[in-house]
């Protein structure tokens, strides 16, 4: 069936005295399960902005991915992702130093091996 998650966060780095906070929201649906067998499609956009402003801590990233789980019970998860990525121009400043060296935009492709247990 369909699912939606939010997920978002937010920390502070010492050794760069700067906070980053990160808001994602993902929703798909399951394609095929068989058994203890499940996959999964969905879309997902995520905002990051940081206190500092630096250019590469501020996107916007739209995306697709799929998750297959082998066995729903062993808590291993397969991810391939797909991400379109915009840097913003909170400041001057950011745009000039992105501009510097990087497009506006950029594409990404991940893929992730998630162990998942609860103690």
């Amino acid at each position: 069936g369909p699912f939606w998650d939010l997920f978002s966060s937010f920390g502070y780095y010492s050794r760069y005295t700067n906070s980053i906070g990160y808001a994602q929201l993902r929703g798909g649906t399951r394609i095929l399960e068989i058994s203890h067998t499940v996959i999964g499609a969905y879309l997902l956009s995520q905002l990051v902005l940081d206190t500092e402003h630096q250019f590469y801590n501020n996107l916007l990233e739209n995306g697709i991915g799929l998750r297959i789980t082998p066995d729903v019970h062993v808590g291993f998860h397969f991810v391939a992702e797909y991400r379109r990525g915009y840097y913003l121009n909170v400041t001057e400043l950011a745009r000039r130093e992105r501009e510097s060296v990087y497009l506006p935009g950029y594409e990404s492709t991940r893929l992730m091996l998630i162990f998942e247990h609860s103690f």
